[in-house]
């Protein structure tokens, strides 16, 4: 999944990211397979600066856990952040 990079806001590029790590996750405590903010923000067509913010917004909503070298997600939260999947 691609997206194109026409004039995004911070809601669009969260609920992007969140679908991409939809996609990539595993379960709610295995966390996700390797991917780094380049990855996703050549997904988004965004820049990194952008996906370190739309993941910061992530946590905060208890969508996403970061520890030291990995994520753990939340699918229901997550499916919430991208828009209902």
């Amino acid at each position: 999944m691609t997206f194109s990079p026409v004039n995004l806001s911070p809601l669009q590029v969260r609920s992007m990211v969140a679908r991409i790590l939809l996609e990539h996750g595993q379960d709610n405590t295995t966390g996700l397979h390797r991917i780094c903010l380049s990855d996703i923000a050549g997904l988004t067509g965004t820049n990194r600066e952008m996906v370190h913010e739309s993941l910061n917004a992530l946590q905060e909503e208890k969508a996403i856990k970061l520890e030291r070298n990995r994520m753990i997600i939340d699918k229901g939260l997550l499916k919430k952040a991208a828009g209902g999947m």
